[in-house]
């Protein structure tokens, strides 16, 4: 069992079940990001949040070019 977002989810059933309870953590954890809100956040964690959300919303193709011009401008911003 895990908590995200103050809600339990169940991973799996079983000591034996590791790697699969670790697989579903990492895919719930993409699931519950949170956008960043202060007003002190930084270039660089917007647009990571951005390309998690376009890594499982958009195409290999569209993320990999966004991935590239996010970079590029987190570095050139911060």
């Amino acid at each position: 069992m895990v908590t995200l977002g103050g809600e339990q989810k169940k991973l799996a059933e079983g000591r034996g079940n590791k790697k699969l309870a670790l697989k579903k953590f990492l895919e719930l954890q993409l699931l519950v990001a949170e956008a960043p809100e202060s007003v002190h956040t930084r270039v660089a964690s917007v647009c990571d949040a951005f390309l998690q959300w376009s890594q499982r919303h958009q195409s290999p193709e569209t993320y990999r070019g966004y991935s590239f011009y996010a970079q590029s401008f987190s570095e050139a911003c911060g």
